[in-house]
């Protein structure tokens, strides 16, 4: 209940304050990133894309409409799904951010483009990288983390402290160094987490 109270007390404050610096300041506009910008980077990365699925566990913003994104690394969990990791070409446009991509069991089994995985130490061929079932976390417990909420006219960001460990895509309990605010959100990197009001 205590929370509660604490986290309508943070917003209220936040609508407050946003709303009597409305008209002195104009945040910078964000735009969404889509599953269709998602797929159009795996088209030019050269990933099949034939009856292709991707999720995206989180709503991504840019500070540009329509972003140039990349593909940066493919983790193969099965023959026909992948994680991937996705960031915007230009520096500082939007953070990077993870996908899954499922493709057809009746389409051929997924493969990695050259420069996608891993070099072999032997031949310095890349080779898949596979995860185990029980995925490494990217979080623990203890470490520390920033926090960003965003809504319509807000962006937040926060200095947390992880109660739980996870991996990306997780969500787990955070709190505020000065423990007067307990958040759940979603673990983006091992350094940031998204929050939403």
């Amino acid at each position: 209940m205590t929370k509660t109270i604490q986290l309508g007390r943070l917003l209220k404050a936040a609508v407050v304050l946003s709303t009597a610096t409305a008209c002195a300041y104009v945040p910078p506009a964000r735009f969404p990133v889509t599953s269709d910008q998602v797929v159009a980077a795996m088209r030019d990365g050269q990933l099949p894309i034939e009856g292709l699925h991707v999720t995206m566990p989180a709503s991504i913003t840019a500070s540009l409409d329509h972003p140039d994104l990349e593909i940066e690394s493919m983790t193969i969990l099965s023959p026909h799904s992948a994680q991937l990791k996705v960031a915007c070409r230009e520096h500082g446009v939007c953070l990077a951010f993870y996908v899954s991509a499922t493709w057809p069991a009746q389409s051929a089994a997924v493969t990695l483009p050259p420069g996608l995985g891993h070099p072999d130490v032997q031949t310095g061929e890349a080779k898949p990288e596979r995860v185990a079932a029980r995925r490494e976390p990217a979080l623990r417990a203890g470490s520390q983390a920033t926090l960003v909420i965003e809504g319509d006219r807000l962006h937040i960001r926060l200095q947390v402290v992880c109660l739980q460990g996870g991996a990306a895509g997780d969500k787990v309990r955070v709190r505020t160094p000065d423990h007067t605010q307990t958040f759940t959100a979603e673990i983006v990197s091992p350094t940031l987490l998204k929050g939403s009001l």
